[in-house]
């Protein structure tokens, strides 16, 4: 039996490793920036406030639900992703 090419031993593991550290800092890397963006993509207009209800932040995008309005109870739910997959800059829309 013949043995495992450097692809099989060297690339794929690597590969798996990388793409584990980059899902693992989605989730636990620091999120101050993508939280300020959700927030601005939110409110929609200057000066307003808004009030983080709900969050979770998984390998492949966070999603936030802001409650705009206290006295109406308005809530608005915002998805923000990456460009490519594990990488590249956050883009929020409101949903």
């Amino acid at each position: 039996m013949s043995q495992p090419g450097p692809v099989r031993r060297i690339v794929i593991p690597a590969l798996c490793i990388g793409l584990t550290a980059a899902g693992l800092y989605n989730v636990y890397g620091d999120s101050s920036a993508v939280t300020a963006l959700a927030e601005r993509t939110a409110c929609g207009t200057p000066g307003c406030a808004v009030k983080m209800i709900e969050y979770s932040r998984t390998p492949f995008n966070h999603a936030y639900t802001f409650q705009l309005d206290v006295k109406t109870g308005r809530v608005t739910q915002v998805a923000c992703t990456r460009a490519f997959l594990f990488l590249g800059d956050y883009s929020c829309s409101a949903k």
